[in-house]
């Protein structure tokens, strides 16, 4: 069976599309980006060599080249939301407190949209291109 990277992109329905990924293709023989691109090279290196060659899925946050050459020549798929679209449920989403790491910094009791808008966090500003270009500038999700 052929590698299969699926990139996810914040807020475009990817957590849905994983969930089917693993149940009807490709069960444990998954690695899932967390986001803190270090940590997950590191802990990709210290599978076993027989673990990292039975992975053929590569889900999770993660810029579109990670280092990682098993997951950077894998087939690699994704999906592309409206751009305000996906903006607005990020909102909602941080408004919500799903967001661990803004939930102190924008608490859902006293969320002020305009306040978030103008915060510069850089998912509200071509999040989904910064992540397939792999700006230096946003290397990760946090």
């Amino acid at each position: 069976m052929e590698r299969l990277r699926f990139l996810h992109i914040p807020k475009t329905a990817g957590t849905t599309f994983t969930s089917i990924l693993y149940r009807q293709r490709f069960g444990k023989r998954r690695f899932v980006f967390t986001g803190d691109l270090p940590m997950d090279s590191k802990r990709f290196e210290s599978m076993s060599v027989k673990d990292r060659e039975a992975t053929l899925l590569f889900t999770g946050h993660a810029a579109l080249l990670t280092g990682i050459a098993e997951a950077d020549t894998a087939t690699t798929i994704t999906f592309l939301r409206n751009p305000v679209d996906r903006v607005k449920s990020f909102c909602q989403h941080v408004f919500e407190g799903k967001s661990p790491y803004l939930k102190t910094t924008f608490r859902p009791e006293n969320f002020d949209l305009d306040v978030f808008l103008s915060s510069g966090n850089e998912e509200l500003s071509n999040l989904q291109t910064k992540m397939l270009i792999r700006d230096p500038k946003f290397p990760s999700l946090p």
